[in-house]
């Protein structure tokens, strides 16, 4: 005898290992064949080569695809088989009509293949000049189609298989005989049965035959010269004889060829033939799943698996889900409107052919938390489980307690709210559902919505987080959940937001433009801008996103955001020297579409004002010069700076500053003069150079910085020139000659000067600022202390002129936060998708804007560097003017007497 401890080693590892098969069909039952051919009185030998080269034939011209194709007929009962001592016997695996439940995942079952292999298929070995190749075969009773694996794993879908086959396929490609390589193991193939009388799938004594003490499989090998020289068989639980071929061995596999634990071949295969040896296999426990293993010693090998209800994995045929009713925006708690009061739902199906003890468990994960500002769900044991599962009543509930699962009578009064889980467990038959809702509740719903209405400490968005998961069990394996836990947020709606944009689309409100001053200190303050005013906007100019979503939602909460399109608020600003905040990526400039602002107060009392943040590009002053002064573009500029600022990705959306641009220093602007009556003069003078001396007259300049080819930021700024000492008439400011500015566009009246931004006209930026890296705090919460650190501060900015609007008074807003940013296009589709999956608010932040809050200048000090300006040497012109009315009536005088 051979040792055999390193085989049972080998095959005891593998049976872990999944397996795959194909089933293959005769076109002819295999008893029509053996009766007809022994009413003609063939021999035995000849029967058996004629059903096996019929099943290699029909095997080889039946595909996947084809099975797929064909149309399901009515379910057939199992065709028997015959075998030589003309016994009939039905495979265990038969299922009649009236045991499968017809259900759309059965008929599924039924017109699945009879076996289907897991990876890919093995091409076999080569033994010498021989090719070995095994393969698992079956057909499907309901449709008649076969289907085969060589596969390493290959499941056996039992209810449905017939004619189970081990295919053994010995190939001679070469031109000449070739001898079976008969050197241990090379020749060798081993059945479950080699690891003993265990074995869970054997040879099908019904479909083998024994004449003369000779058992010979199907398969066309009986007519070649090949033959099977020696048998191995099983000897107890966990051994087996070793291959030999003695006529005791022969004669106990005669006797019970369930036994049969492999065999050798021997012999030799003709040029181009091919010889196969089918081994018929039956699967003895038809209630578990079972697991056998065939190979080639030491080569090929295939794990068998077989299930009592298909070929699939327990997690495809048991389904499980979980939902949460009552939320909002599909996982949003509306405090509200239920009062912190949901009902949990899970159910699963069983699928499968056969019962089952199924459970349900429910985790209600946030039950015992020590701190009373996160959300604890716990049982409302107030109200009454509901069970929508056949069978099942309040003993199959249980929860887990401490440690410990209890039914209902063993519960106490203070064990109810430190339930942590619920498990239902029940029996399903097959095809049917058990349901479960449970209800829960928030035990600590006070302190969330307090902790909601107060706007200064809402804490963190997951303080309001909640997960309830499902897990399921069942008494044959694991199950899959298909939605195995659902994360919700209690929220309430953010009324004061709300009701500010409801106002402003009805009419009854106004966005107020501000642009962000940023003191010395670090105090941050919101200047309103009084010159420019924003056209109503309408309801598709807000947009309301809430946490965890990024479709707009109809109701807004607390930890949402709404939004403001920006191209209406540009279009008001542009002409007046601002914008809306401006993007640079890698070198293309773009506003903002929209900005951000934090959603805020639950309480129903509270009130905002909208705002929308600008910043100002052109800072002017006006001019009086006397004639024969120079001028140039920058003379007329107190400041012109463009801020850049991105979005900063960290827990939140947050605003990054991101540069500037010091248009005076770059020149990187265009300009336009016009005359008095509106024609564009020295046009071709450079940027920050002298123009040629202007004449006695009022001019407009009109300052451009182009951000792209669609968007310009205007700013107009007036110029008067008046005549010199030797008598030249003055121009009056108050009657200003120019009414126009291009194709008669109106210009600003000089005695009705613009807004020049800034407190006091104090420019927003310097060049100098260092490019700020990290979010900035929210504003919101205080406008005078920022949260997080800030950009370093610029250096203080000069001091106004006298003759520049002044806006009114700074002031903090406690009502507004600062905006944050979408991108354009594609760039704003990537800063939200991109974003985490909102696991927290997208908070409003300050905007690092680097300017100082300027010290007012008292408008009777005087500059040491301001130019002439109207009105001085009052006496000298007045004389000069009265002297030149009186000439000039004087020559009219004269002339109308010589006419």
């Amino acid at each position: 005898m051979l040792s055999k401890n390193n085989m049972s080693s080998k095959l005891k590892n593998a049976t872990n290992q999944k397996q795959r098969f194909s089933i293959r069909k005769l076109s002819v039952g295999a008893a029509s064949v053996l009766i007809g051919l022994t009413f003609m009185g063939v021999s035995n030998n000849k029967v058996e080569a004629a059903t096996s080269e019929k099943a290699a034939v029909t095997s080889t011209n039946t595909t996947q695809q084809d099975e797929e194709k064909s149309p399901t007929p009515a379910i057939q009962t199992h065709k028997p088989q015959v075998a030589s001592n003309a016994s009939t016997t039905q495979s265990n695996s038969d299922l009649n009509a009236a045991q499968v439940p017809n259900t759309p995942s059965n008929k599924a079952v039924e017109n699945a293949p009879a076996v289907k292999g897991v990876g890919a298929n093995s091409q076999g070995e080569q033994i010498s000049n021989i090719h070995s190749t095994i393969s698992i075969t079956a057909t499907n009773k309901y449709t008649d189609q076969t289907s085969s694996s060589s596969a390493n794993t290959v499941q056996v879908n039992e209810p449905t298989a017939e004619d189970l086959d081990m295919v053994l396929t010995l190939n001679n490609d070469t031109d000449q005989e070739q001898q079976i390589n008969t050197a241990y193991p090379n020749n060798s193939y081993a059945l479950p049965a080699w690891n003993g009388t265990g074995a869970q799938i054997v040879v099908d004594p019904s479909r083998v035959k024994v004449v003369n003490g000779e058992v010979t499989f199907g398969g066309n090998y009986t007519d070649s010269n090949v033959s099977i020289g020696s048998w191995d068989y099983a000897t107890s639980n966990s051994t087996s004889s070793g291959f030999n071929g003695s006529p005791e061995t022969k004669a106990i596999i005669a006797k019970n060829p369930e036994l049969i634990g492999g065999f050798s071949t021997t012999g030799t295969l003709k040029a181009k033939e091919t010889v196969t040896i089918i081994v018929p296999l039956k699967v003895v426990d038809t209630q578990k799943q079972v697991i056998g293993r065939v190979e080639r010693q030491f080569g090929q090998a295939i794990t068998i698996q077989a299930s009592p209800e298909n070929f699939r994995d327990a997690n495809d045929y048991t389904d499980t889900n979980l939902t949460v009713d009552g939320l909002t925006d599909g996982n949003i708690s509306n405090l509200a409107e239920n009062n912190g009061e949901l009902t949990v739902s899970g159910q699963i199906t069983n699928n499968g052919f056969i019962s089952h003890d199924e459970s349900l468990v429910f985790n209600l994960s946030s039950v015992g938390s020590t701190d009373n500002h996160k959300v604890q769900t716990v049982l409302d044991h107030d109200k009454a489980i509901n069970l929508d599962w056949n069978n099942a009543s309040n003993d199959n509930i249980s929860y887990y307690v401490n440690g410990t699962y209890k039914t209902a009578a063993q519960m106490t009064d203070s064990d109810w709210n430190h339930v942590t889980q619920i498990k239902v467990n029940a029996s399903l038959q097959s095809g049917q559902t058990g349901k479960v809702t449970i209800p829960v509740k928030l035990s600590n719903l006070d302190q969330i919505e307090t902790d909601l209405q107060n706007v200064s400490d809402m804490g963190p968005s997951n303080n309001r987080l909640n997960t309830i998961s499902l897990s399921a069990t069942s008494d044959n394996s694991g199950l899959k959940v298909t939605n195995g836990a659902v994360s919700y947020y209690s929220e309430l709606p953010a009324y004061a937001a709300m009701k500010a944009i409801e106002d402003e689309i009805n009419g009854k409100g106004s966005i107020t433009p501000k642009y962000l001053v940023i003191d010395k200190d670090g105090n941050f303050n919101y200047v309103p801008i009084s010159d420019i005013s924003i056209p109503q906007l309408g309801k598709d100019d807000f947009t309301y996103v809430n946490i965890g979503h990024k479709d707009p939602s109809s109701t807004l909460f607390t930890d949402g955001y709404y939004t403001i399109k920006l191209d209406k608020i540009f279009n008001a600003a542009k002409d007046k020297g601002f914008s809306v905040n401006i993007t640079n990526n890698d070198g293309q400039e773009a506003t903002w579409p929209t900005y951000y602002y934090q959603a805020f107060s639950a309480n129903k009392a509270d009130k905002i004002d909208l705002y929308t943040q600008l910043q100002q590009i052109f800072n002017t002053k006006d001019l009086t010069l006397m004639a024969g002064d120079s001028w140039n573009s920058n003379d007329s500029l107190i400041s012109a700076n463009v801020n850049f600022y991105t979005l900063n990705f960290s827990d939140y959306f947050g605003t990054a500053y991101d540069g500037n641009k010091d248009l005076k220093a770059t020149g990187d602007y265009t300009y336009d003069l016009y005359d008095a009556k509106g024609n564009q003069i020295d046009k071709d003078v450079p940027v920050g150079q002298n123009v040629p001396t202007l004449a006695m007259g009022t001019y407009k300049v009109v300052y451009h910085y182009q951000i792209n080819k669609d968007e310009v930021v205007s700013k107009t700024a007036t110029i008067i020139v008046n005549g010199n000492t030797s008598g030249d008439p003055l121009i009056q400011p108050d009657k200003p000659e120019f009414q126009g500015g291009v194709a008669g566009t109106p210009l600003a009246q000089p005695d009705k000067p613009e807004f020049k931004g800034g407190v006091a006209g104090i420019p927003l930026t310097q060049p100098d600022l260092p490019k700020y890296t990290g979010p900035i705090s929210n504003p919101g919460d205080s406008e005078t202390q920022p949260e997080s650190p800030v950009a370093p501060l610029p250096q203080e900015p000069e001091a106004p002129t006298d003759n520049n609007n002044v806006p009114s008074e700074p002031a903090t807003n406690e009502d507004t936060v600062a905006p944050h940013p979408t991108k354009n296009t594609d760039t704003q589709e990537s800063a939200v998708k991109t974003s985490p999956e909102v696991t927290a608010p997208v908070h409003a932040t300050k905007l690092a804007i680097t300017s100082h809050h300027a010290q007012v200048t008292n408008n009777n000090q005087k500059k040491e560097n301001t130019l002439p300006q109207t009105g001085e040497h009052k006496n000298n012109l007045a004389i000069a003017g009265l002297l030149a009315i009186g000439l000039g009536i004087l020559g009219l005088a004269v002339r109308r007497r010589k006419n």
